[in-house]
């Protein structure tokens, strides 16, 4: 698995994480590393971009659920998973507690209402084609 790590340049605390490949059980520590900050100090929020994986581990599910719940105040979105890797995240039922997205920009229009206190609308683009 690779991850590309990009701090949004229109919000603080705002990070965007590529990943491409494969996480399995090889990548889980690199993986919760740019999940949780990393080098970020001042992170609130990730959206995880999965167009680019091709296989995502029991343990790339459970993460994505626990630091979601872990109330250190990371809020999570992710990024038009592939159909194999969306229908994980459905079955493990992330699709009801993560907001999952078609596009990056509908992520951060997402992560901008929830900064600003606006009502969100969670896109359940997830749910389209499992």
């Amino acid at each position: 698995m690779r991850v590309r790590r990009l701090p949004h340049a229109g919000r603080r605390g705002l990070v965007l994480l590529t990943l491409s490949g494969e996480l399995d059980q090889n990548s889980l520590c690199d993986f919760e590393a740019a999940l949780r900050g990393g080098p970020d100090v001042g992170q609130t929020a990730v959206i995880v971009d999965l167009r680019g994986l091709t296989f995502l581990s029991v343990g790339g599910l459970s993460l994505l659920t626990v630091v979601n719940a872990d109330g250190h105040g990371i809020e999570i979105s992710v990024v038009a998973p592939p159909r194999g890797v969306r229908r994980g995240l459905a079955v493990a039922g992330l699709t009801e507690q993560v907001p999952v997205f078609d596009t990056v920009e509908e992520a951060i229009v997402w992560h901008e209402r929830s900064r600003t206190g606006c009502p969100r609308r969670r896109d359940r683009s997830s749910s389209r084609s499992t």
